[in-house]
């Protein structure tokens, strides 16, 4: 018998559950495995909630937590709502409660590592000098110099789409003290993706994809 995963997106653990959520991804996937239950295939529903990024961080620090206090207090809520909706997963889980996650994550880059494909740059980041910390992204807010909107967030401007960095985010405020933020040199891991170019140029011409999703690719 035909065996059959069905997963949707990671809901980040930074809040409760809304409406977008359930109708964009949720809603649509327990449709498509309570129809595979009842033709009584070998179906199974897992997902769980999204415990790393920017977002549970701010809200963390917002409602006086630690990372892994908020992760955990919201990934209780998230999977309370979703069985009151009648969600059926068979697992729902989180990134950072099974040390499973934390293995892989560290032999996906051990691997990588030892094969010689990361390379450090240098880059300039925004930095909180009372709370010594750089501030990517969402951490810092400032003005966009396209198109003078006020409190904007480091990476993107929500109102002409422009994307924001050191130099083009202006009279940038740290999002932790309030204070104003300093630009600092630092060193980043990038994975060079050109090395495997040949390689996935071959396996989107052999792989089972629609044409306008390898047009896409």
């Amino acid at each position: 018998m035909k065996k059959l995963l069905v997963t949707a997106a990671l809901p980040y653990s930074n809040g409760r559950l809304h409406v977008g959520h359930i109708a964009g991804c949720y809603l649509p996937a327990d449709i498509y495995v309570r129809y595979q239950r009842l033709l009584d295939r070998d179906v199974r529903f897992v997902c769980g909630s999204d415990d790393h990024g920017v977002a549970i961080m701010l809200t963390a620090e917002r409602e006086n937590r630690t990372p892994g206090e908020t992760a955990d207090h919201y990934n209780a809520l998230q999977k309370r709502d979703f069985e009151g909706l009648g969600i059926s997963f068979d697992i729902y889980s989180s990134t950072c409660r099974n040390p499973y996650h934390a293995k892989v994550s560290q032999d996906f880059f051990s691997r990588i590592h030892e094969g010689g494909y990361f390379e450090k740059q240098r880059s300039m980041q925004f930095y909180d000098e009372s709370r010594k910390v750089f501030l990517p992204d969402r951490f810092v807010k400032g003005r966009c110099s396209y198109c003078g909107t006020e409190d904007q967030n480091g990476d993107q401007c929500e109102n002409c789409g422009k994307v924001l960095d050191t130099e083009t985010l202006q009279d940038a405020i740290s999002v932790f003290s309030g204070e104003r933020a300093v630009v600092r040199e630092t060193v980043h891991w990038f994975l060079d993706l050109s090395r495997f170019d040949a390689d996935v140029q071959a396996w989107i011409q052999s792989a089972m994809l629609r044409e306008h999703t390898r047009k896409y690719l």
